[in-house]
């Protein structure tokens, strides 16, 4: 499998378009054991332009027109298409709506989670609740109220 992330600054402060990243075991500080497990993950990004193909293709996909490019027929097409055609249009409005109607649900998600963990909290500190009581029987999750706790 492969992962590509691609942001608009080098997040590797590598100084190319395209950065391997290489997992590593380090047991002790004299041995860097390389991990192989199947999965490679790039870093590209559009701020560095040395006038590689791989760094046309991150321009390319900062443009917010409409482009053919001979290197890149596919991409080309496939902007074209969403960008000017009906069927293209609506595929990506829907695509944006049901984004943000998942983001409103996760919105509500952690706002319920926060006002369980704010209500524990309060009842903590009114001596009506213990923190594992909150944990156990409320399933107020551990880590985020013990973050609140020591604060």
């Amino acid at each position: 499998m492969t992962v590509v992330y691609i942001s608009e600054y080098d997040a590797l402060n590598s100084g190319k378009v395209v950065t391997k990243l290489q997992r590593s075991m380090h047991p002790d500080s004299k041995v860097d054991i390389p991990i192989n497990d199947g999965e490679t993950i790039l870093f590209a990004n559009t701020l560095i332009n040395d006038g590689s193909k791989e760094a046309r293709l991150m321009q390319l996909f900062m443009s917010e027109e409409v482009f053919y490019d001979n290197e890149f027929p596919a991409l080309s097409e496939a902007v074209q298409h969403f960008k000017t055609t009906k069927e293209g249009f609506g595929y990506m409005c829907k695509l944006t709506r049901e984004l943000i109607e998942e983001g409103k649900r996760e919105g509500k998600r952690e706002g319920k989670r926060e006002g369980q963990i704010e209500l524990a909290l309060k009842m903590i500190k009114n001596g009506l609740l213990s923190a594992e009581e909150a944990i156990t029987e409320y399933g107020i999750d551990r880590n985020a109220l013990m973050k609140k706790l020591v604060k």
